[in-house]
């Protein structure tokens, strides 16, 4: 999957207020090769455990919105590239480094 349409699916999902699940389930359920848009992914799946879901009904804390538009960004402007030798395990224990933890933080 390119990136400008792994940073359409996550934009959409994070302005849908979280709750296409739909969309959203058709960019997660894919095995992206693309080295970019999978670490963007990871970063997602980062995002919803920083931002737990308060409710049954939602994905994680609408909080995450804003970090789910700051991966869609980075990926679409090609910034992902210099951190793809990120593994899962490092995006899921925040093994990150400082610079892409500023990058979704900040």
């Amino acid at each position: 999957m390119p990136c400008e349409i792994g940073a359409g699916y996550i934009e959409a999902f994070a302005n849908s207020n979280l709750k296409d699940p739909y969309s959203w389930d058709d960019f997660e359920s894919v095995e992206h090769s693309n080295p970019e848009v999978k670490l963007a992914l990871y970063l997602c799946w980062w995002a919803c455990n920083r931002h737990v879901a308060r409710h049954d009904n939602e994905y994680m804390a609408p909080s995450g919105a804003a970090v789910f538009l700051k991966i869609a960004s980075l990926l679409r402007s090609g910034e992902l590239k210099e951190f793809i030798n990120l593994t899962k395990d490092d995006v899921l224990t925040g093994k990150m480094p400082t610079s892409l933890l500023v990058r979704l933080e900040g």
